[in-house]
């Protein structure tokens, strides 16, 4: 009776070992239960495992837009606007405009900043100069060397362009010649004034002139009524002249 019962709790414990082998095979075999759920609906095959579902399902949704290419310069033109350079024959600045939809934009938007960096440099040099060269002066004058750059950006930006002065030089000759424009402009102006002057002096001669010539043709009987014209035509005269151009 006892050996019975022994030889029957050994059999359950031979069938438990038996059948706790086989689930463990078939789960090292088939995978994981999200393993084997998968390969049931079809997602998976039968030698792949849950883990590499998750990268691809990730890849498929990390989609990031492009960035749109940003500007690039050659190697010979600075990255910014206006640089300086002074040597023996005076200041150079290199000159690097805007970007723009046409040439001549791009050109006039640098010639517009040569224009306003040799002005500072003049104004800041001489503060009592008066004349200063126009765009058109510094083009023709000053510029040496110039050329333009395009770039395609692409989308609905399309095709910029950008000019390079590459040299905008204020030599001796060329500051000579602003020296004497402006001391011509300093000559007009004072040949105004002097005009002026002539004028209020003539003006004023015409009307004491005028006032004892028709005092003596009306024998002194308009004294008063002559004297107030002639000042009020003096006075006339006066701020009409100051009021000139």
């Amino acid at each position: 009776m006892r050996f019975s019962f022994l030889a029957v709790i050994l059999l359950v414990l031979i069938s438990a070992t038996l059948f706790g082998s086989r689930r463990y095979e078939r789960f090292h075999s088939e995978g994981p239960r999200e393993a084997r759920v998968a390969r049931a609906t079809g997602r998976v095959t039968s030698g792949q495992t849950i883990r590499a579902i998750r990268p691809v399902a990730t890849a498929a949704v990390a989609v990031e837009a492009k960035p749109v290419p940003e500007a690039v310069l050659p190697l010979d033109v600075p990255a910014v606007p206006v640089t300086e350079v002074v040597d023996s024959n005076g200041p150079a600045w290199t000159i690097v405009g805007d970007y723009r939809t046409s040439p001549e934009e791009a050109k006039n938007a640098a010639l517009d900043l040569a224009q306003q960096t040799v002005t500072d440099h003049l104004r800041k040099a001489n503060p009592t100069l008066d004349w200063l060269p126009p765009t058109a002066y510094v083009a023709d004058f000053m510029v040496k060397k110039k050329r333009v750059l395009d770039q395609e950006f692409g989308g609905s930006v399309g095709k910029m362009y950008r000019y390079i002065l590459d040299e905008v030089r204020l030599s001796p000759e060329v500051r000579a010649d602003i020296l004497r424009h402006d001391r011509e402009i300093h000559a007009q102006a004072r040949m105004a004034w002097l005009a002026k002057v002539l004028a209020i002096v003539v003006a004023l001669l015409a009307g004491v002139a005028g006032y004892f010539r028709l005092d003596h043709l009306t024998k002194g009987n308009c004294t008063r009524s002559l004297r107030l014209a002639s000042i009020g035509f003096v006075v006339g005269a006066i701020i009409f002249v100051l009021l000139l151009a």
